[in-house]
């Protein structure tokens, strides 16, 4: 999902900062699901054993957890957490607004330096 912020930005510049960012692996996608699992529920008691609620999830209803994480991730696409780019990879959306800012910033710096030396060539011509 296209996230409209990034609408102020071209194909080009997207592309630059996703060869700087490193796409989020499943392994980090879940555990941020774990988290926040494990922060709406309670852990789950059973004797004088507790047990994560993601964990216990994930060993009884591998389905269950499979179909919430993946509403998980449309959740956080949806709301502009979550940001994939055209490859299908996944990055933090606010990682990913930090490296477009800076890359804005860069050539922004870039240009006005530019016409800078063009104005200083310009007047050693005269």
């Amino acid at each position: 999902m296209k996230h409209p912020k990034t609408a102020l930005f071209t194909k080009d510049q997207l592309d630059r900062v996703f060869d700087d960012l490193k796409p989020l692996t499943t392994c980090e996608m879940e555990a941020a699901f774990n988290e926040n699992v494990d922060a709406l529920h309670n852990d789950v008691a059973i004797f004088n054993y507790s047990y994560l609620p993601s964990l216990v999830l994930y060993e009884t209803d591998p389905i269950a957890y499979k179909s919430e994480f993946l509403a998980w991730v449309d959740r956080n696409l949806d709301d502009g957490t979550l940001f994939e780019s055209s490859d299908e990879k996944f990055y933090w959306y606010s990682e990913v607004e930090e490296a477009l800012e800076a890359q804005d910033s860069l050539d922004s710096s870039l240009d006005q330096l530019s016409r800078m030396m063009d104005m200083e060539a310009a007047n050693v011509q005269m």
